[in-house]
């Protein structure tokens, strides 16, 4: 269940890294 969160929260990481405008809003 962990690991689960921790990919998740890389891919936030990096979707917010990529997508900054969709973050921000």
């Amino acid at each position: 269940a962990r690991k689960l969160v921790i990919l998740a929260n890389t891919i936030l990481t990096r979707q917010t890294e990529w997508t900054p405008k969709y973050v921000k809003g």
